[in-house]
């Protein structure tokens, strides 16, 4: 299996459609570059742009800003103020809130195997 490299993938809005395949692949991808963020072990010129990041992760999670700032203990303006690159945590605050945003992107991923094993998947692909 080829590696798959998050940072260099490319996510039109119309490549985000309801397939639960495509979905969990890219959720993956976010996933192992949020676990290489936290552990540290990605070098300073390869780490993502803090802004892309949460815009990235908004569209994959679903989540409108209000949302996503309750999941990471933050105010709904310092999210916008973040995806419009205005300002980014400190150090040891970007790996707090890459965490959070890890521990949700499992949690969809959870919801995302459980649909498609209940054969939902199909249902939509058919659509």
């Amino acid at each position: 299996m080829a590696k798959l490299d998050f940072r260099r993938a490319a996510f039109p809005c119309a490549a985000l459609q309801d397939n639960v395949d495509n979905r969990a692949n890219l959720l993956v991808l976010l996933k192992q570059y949020l676990k290489a963020e936290i552990d540290s072990s990605l070098p300073a010129d390869e780490r993502m742009n803090f802004a892309e990041l949460v815009k990235q992760a908004l569209v994959l999670l679903e989540l409108d800003d209000d949302t996503f700032a309750n999941y990471v203990s933050v105010s709904r303006p310092t999210v916008g103020r973040w995806c419009r690159g205005e300002t980014e945590p400190l150090t040891a605050g970007r790996a707090a809130v890459c965490f959070e945003i890890y521990d949700c992107v499992n949690d969809r991923l959870r919801l995302l195997n459980g649909f498609a094993k209940k054969g939902y998947a199909a249902d939509f692909q058919a659509a």
